[in-house]
């Protein structure tokens, strides 16, 4: 008898080991893989238990994160939406296994109203998003369409979304950047959502590239608009990029009303430029100059190396044709926080290689950074925005339930993105020796 107690002690011990070393396998894994890696490249990834497991684990301490109390208090507003429906769009969305497309009903449009300020509006949304971080989980990112002709703060079609995937509060210093280098942006900011009465979701709101968007910054309604082919736009390589592949893959927001200005002239011109490696450095100035305020390259590369993100990847290149200069206009957008690398290096995408030929038109970006990281007031003025942008949001974020990661997750992500503006500010400096 006692050595079957001993035996089954010994069992029982072996098994709470075992059960203990495979949490710990799986809180390796979830922390030191990338998430959309581990879900979709690993067999960790079928093992739906597992994950959900350790981050639920993981959530038991949300409680104890608090976060400032902002200055100022988010906007929030209420969609309510049919739950038949609703359900409908979010099983279909969820239990879509590809990285980048859609499921067939996952993109469709489903019709609601608006609560905001003791009004009501008709409403239809949808899911918007071109990775699976936007669909897969309970918090999901939406375009919203005002119809009826009426319209929500001077908006007809925005975009609510996700703020990790924006870097949290990273995509909004940009935009606070973005102003102030005299570049393009669309009107951006931080509000809560309740979604048939759940409780506040945090969300970076922008307003859609309508021709309402364009007059209020403005600019002609009435113009060529242009949105670089998108990622997923090749159902057998979904992550391939067709900026420079064909313009056939270009498409407009909004068109010139006037003949012949509505055709892709300026496009190809563009396009030609993307695509042509025998000119000389000299003509591809010229080329260049003829199509974009150099200026403005140099204030928007400027802009990118700040945050360490070249920008014009895959699915966010947005260029505005102004009939009044005659001149393409870059919009910024969706610019995340990186590590830079040295800037003696080619630049780290092509675009920006064709764009800015010679050393001369790059030494542009850098005399506009010089002048930027040397004032002591703007750099001070440029962290105080992001500390600002943080403290915003941090409360709100902490507080979303229906968020994906855990709430230490979140501090870890803040922390990681205020580092990385510091240091690129620190890493430029040291490249410009100032």
């Amino acid at each position: 008898m006692n050595r079957l107690r001993f035996a089954t002690g010994i069992a029982c011990v072996c098994t709470v080991l075992a059960g203990l070393g495979v949490l710990l396998f799986g809180a390796v894994l979830y922390q030191t893989i990338p998430k959309g890696d581990l879900v979709n490249y690993t067999i960790i990834g079928k093992m739906k238990w597992l994950p959900g497991l350790v981050r639920g684990l993981d959530k038991l301490a949300d409680p104890f994160y608090r976060g400032r109390k902002p200055e100022e208090t988010l906007a929030h507003y209420e969609l309510r939406i049919d739950p038949a429906e609703l359900k409908s769009v979010e099983r279909a969305a969820e239990t879509n296994d590809d990285v980048y497309l859609l499921n067939e009903g996952a993109d469709a449009w489903i019709q609601g109203e608006l609560h905001a300020d003791g009004d009501v509006l008709p409403i239809k949304m949808r899911v918007r998003g071109t990775r699976y971080n936007h669909w897969r989980f309970p918090k999901k990112s939406w375009r919203i369409d005002v119809r009826d002709g009426k319209l929500f703060r001077g908006m007809e079609e925005w975009n609510i979304i996700i703020p990790e995937d924006r870097a949290w509060f990273v995509d909004a210093l940009s935009a606070w950047r973005a102003k102030k280098f005299g570049l393009l942006v669309a009107p951006t900011r931080f509000v809560t959502v309740s979604l048939n009465g759940s409780e506040p979701m945090l969300y970076l709101e922008t307003e859609h590239w309508t021709k309402d968007m364009l007059e209020k910054l403005g600019l002609p309604g009435d113009a060529n608009f242009y949105h670089a082919g998108e990622v997923g736009t090749s159902a057998f390589n979904p992550g391939w990029d067709p900026m420079g592949e064909d313009m056939g893959y270009w498409k407009k927001y909004e068109t010139s009303v006037v003949s012949p200005q509505n055709s892709y002239e300026e496009l190809e011109q563009l396009f030609w430029l993307l695509k042509n490696n025998r000119l000389s450095m000299e003509e591809a100035a010229k080329r260049v100059d003829a199509l974009f305020d150099v200026d403005e390259l140099a204030r928007w590369h400027a802009l990118s190396l700040l945050a360490g993100d070249s920008h014009v990847g895959i699915g966010n290149s947005r260029f505005f044709f102004d009939p009044t200069l005659g001149k393409f206009r870059p919009f910024v957008w969706d610019i995340h926080s990186a590590a830079l690398v040295s800037l003696e290096q080619s630049p780290a995408y092509e675009f920006w290689e064709k764009m800015l030929p010679l050393l001369a038109y790059r030494e542009r970006t850098y005399q506009f950074l010089r002048d930027y990281l040397q004032d002591e007031q703007i750099v001070h003025a440029d962290l105080a925005e992001a500390e600002r942008l943080r403290s915003y949001i941090e409360r709100a974020a902490y507080r979303d339930g229906r968020k994906f990661y855990s709430n230490r997750e979140v501090k870890r992500d803040l922390d990681a993105k205020m580092a990385q503006l510091r240091g690129n500010i620190e890493f430029l400096r040291q490249e410009l020796a100032l």
